[in-house]
């Protein structure tokens, strides 16, 4: 998600447990999950084991996932803005959320 102006780095040194994160543990082996949450709970971790940790979440599609999710969330909140009866601003808050989604760093 750096196409986007998400940290994963960042994510990563704080030890945040993110939505990539997540799916790719759900989808490893036990071995492979034991192994990234060990290194998730170092304090401090080297570059070496950070680019661990980002290959492990690009390998099990994580960022693919939440891209997805974001997308359907996107697609969603939108849809039922458009229901509501507003007169004006819709396309304020449409290019809101194209602004959030589409970000860059």
């Amino acid at each position: 998600m750096d196409d986007i102006g998400k940290p994963t780095r960042n994510d990563i040194k704080e030890r945040k447990v993110t939505l990539p994160l997540i799916y790719a543990l759900e989808n490893a082996t036990k071995m492979d999950r034991l192994r990234i949450r060990r290194l998730m709970r170092k304090r401090r971790k080297s570059s070496k084991e950070i680019d661990q940790i980002v290959s492990f979440v690009n390998d099990h599609d994580g960022l693919k996932y939440a891209e997805g999710k974001m997308v359907s969330y996107t697609e969603s909140a939108l849809k039922q803005l458009k229901s509501l009866p507003i007169v004006s601003g819709y396309d304020d808050f449409e290019a809101l959320v194209d602004f959030i989604v589409t970000r860059k760093k």
